[in-house]
């Protein structure tokens, strides 16, 4: 079934908004790209990866582009985190772990996928995802206190709606057997696809006021 117009227009925005605002918060920080900087940006390059593959995967997805999902999914909150990590402990980036982690990601889901469905492989990654952003917010909470930033505060917020909203689509998964993708345009889903509009603009322009 041809996507509608309108959809395809939402889309297509979407991935602008995911490459054009890292791209100028990047060029907006020239000077001050440390490593953590760097490792940030390259989250959020995760991210608008991330974005591509959800449009191109089409109404069902193939089980190659569900690993590829899930392998990006997990490698953008993996670096985020480094990055809030170095800023708290300067170092290098402990790539060998991150490697490891989206690896095993990216078999297991596809696995799933293969043995109960790509339903459940969606639920299933959606709550390791909000298990990785819970991370992720108590190492932003850490850097807040350390360097006083407001910026940051900002970032927070729009995680912690993220994982409201992922936890929203497992829940009705569980409660109403309802799938919950972001295609499928219910009140639910249609406040994640804000929350995921909104956060790639807080991670880009909140870093770069941090």
């Amino acid at each position: 079934m041809p996507m509608h117009p309108a959809q395809s227009l939402l889309y297509a925005s979407g991935l602008i908004l995911f490459w054009l605002m890292p791209l100028i918060a990047w060029t907006l920080l020239k000077g001050q790209r440390d490593t953590a900087a760097r490792c940030w940006f390259l989250g959020t390059a995760s991210y608008a990866i991330v974005a591509v593959l959800f449009v191109a995967q089409g109404p069902t997805g193939h089980w190659l582009q569900t690993g590829a999902l899930s392998a990006f999914s997990t490698l953008m909150v993996l670096l985020l985190m480094e990055s809030m990590r170095i800023e708290l402990h300067p170092g290098p980036v402990r790539w060998m772990l991150v490697v490891v982690v989206v690896s095993v990601d990216a078999v297991l889901m596809t696995v799933v996928q293969g043995e109960f469905g790509p339903i459940v492989a969606r639920v299933v990654q959606l709550s390791f995802i909000s298990i990785l952003d819970l991370w992720l917010v108590s190492l932003l909470l850490r850097v807040i206190r350390l360097h006083r930033s407001r910026a940051l505060v900002y970032v927070v917020f729009v995680a912690l709606c993220l994982i409201a909203t992922n936890l929203a689509r497992v829940y009705r998964y569980w409660v109403y057997d309802e799938p919950g993708g972001l295609g499928d345009f219910t009140v639910t889903t249609n406040l994640a696809f804000l929350a995921n509009y909104l956060s790639v603009v807080f991670y880009s322009f909140g870093y770069w006021g941090f």
